[in-house]
């Protein structure tokens, strides 16, 4: 009983924890800026992660092949030979996500010359 104890209290102060970093840190939002390209690396983790526009390559939507213990549609990111996914749990609503990818896409195209 007192290790189900231990455990349920551990599981609390880290619950405690990650809602204690909503109110320090603002969601994570995407910065689109002529030089570089903000992503978040968490929800309310406070540090973003700041990506070359010149190395940003693409940015799809994975529906079916993803973990089973998230949540599809998956937007991944790759730039820099790296891939970062944001999972449909980080957005409003699935729009939000396609606005996203969309935005990205269409800084992709205008830069590249036809």
């Amino acid at each position: 009983g007192q290790v189900i104890g231990a455990v349920l209290v551990l599981t609390a102060v880290y619950q405690g924890y990650k809602a204690m970093q909503t109110f320090l840190h603002p969601p994570g939002t995407f910065v689109l800026g002529l030089e570089k390209i903000i992503v978040p690396t968490g929800l309310c983790k406070g540090n973003d992660l700041e990506l070359s526009a010149s190395t940003f390559q693409h940015a799809y939507f994975l529906r079916r092949a993803v973990p089973w213990t998230m949540a599809g549609p998956l937007l991944v990111v790759e730039s820099d030979g790296k891939a970062y996914t944001f999972p449909r749990d980080w957005f409003g609503s699935d729009s939000d996500q396609r606005r996203v990818e969309q935005a990205l896409n269409q800084r992709l195209s205008s830069e590249t010359p036809a």
